[in-house]
């Protein structure tokens, strides 16, 4: 091919490239524009991110599977998310219905549990997290999986075989949030976790306490009332760890037994 030849080619691949962006550009303005990221959108979006990842850390984004204990997944039946406000005179809540089956064909594949694990270490990164970030990340990280470890090696007799925690839960608290959205005001709020049994009894539960800020609370009111979604593009950004506490002090044990009975209504 010679070299005339060569740079036709080029010319009309170029030209074909061009009307082709084009043409996406004018049938699907509004994704692109998205996917590729707006000043206005991004403003609007980066603080339900921040929020989004602070639950995240909470609910280690991850599977947790447990030791074959030799009982069957259907013994698990609901597991329960709330948010309520500190003093616990606000409370929003969704119950989730689990049918757990060996041919769960949705699940993903089992996460070994171990104390030295990120739960949430599966996530790319585009910013680096500097050494403070990653040395909260990782003590409460340790702490939620020493504490599940724990729990689950005490009480194995009583626990299914698998029990998978990722996207439902952050789902369906995001959920709880966008719906709820005028509700919240700035200030400290609590995460309640309860698994229950098929008989209803409650075998495992724990509430995490996290904080939202005022830009927060803003953001989730003008998204919930122009029905933004997030954009994929902002997924992997803004991924810093804030300080959400697992209720370990004495005097949290009153609190989670409030959140309890409020949850069991």
């Amino acid at each position: 091919m010679d070299r005339n030849q060569k740079i036709t080619n080029s010319i009309s691949a170029l030209s074909f490239l061009l009307a082709l962006i084009a043409f996406l550009f004018s049938v699907f303005p509004s994704s692109m524009k998205e996917l590729l990221g707006d000043g206005e959108l991004k403003a609007k979006v980066e603080p339900i991110i921040e929020l989004r990842n602070n639950l995240r850390g909470v609910f280690f984004s991850s599977k947790i599977n447990l030791e074959n204990t030799g009982y069957k997944p259907l013994m698990i039946s609901k597991i329960r998310v709330g948010i309520a406000n500190e003093d616990v005179s606000y409370k929003s809540m969704k119950v989730l219905n689990y049918e757990f089956t060996r041919g769960r064909v949705e699940a993903p594949e089992p996460f070994e549990l171990r104390p030295s694990h990120y739960f949430n270490a599966t996530v790319n990164f585009s910013n680096s997290l500097t050494q403070n970030d990653e040395r909260k990340r990782h003590k409460l990280n340790f702490q939620i999986a020493t504490d599940i470890t724990r729990k689950y090696i005490k009480e194995k007799d009583k626990l299914s075989s698998k029990l998978y925690l990722s996207e439902d839960l952050l789902q369906n608290t995001e959920e709880l949030l966008f719906e709820n959205a005028k509700e919240y005001k700035p200030g400290n709020y609590h995460i309640y976790i309860a698994v229950e049994e098929q008989s209803g009894g409650v075998i495992w539960e724990n509430a995490y306490r996290f904080e939202i800020e005022n830009y927060m609370t803003e953001s989730l009111t003008t998204i919930q009332a122009e029905s933004y979604s997030l954009p994929n593009v902002f997924h992997n950004e803004f991924m810093t760890f804030a300080p959400s506490t697992k209720l370990t002090e004495e005097k949290d044990k009153k609190i989670l037994k409030t959140l309890s009975k409020k949850f069991s209504d």
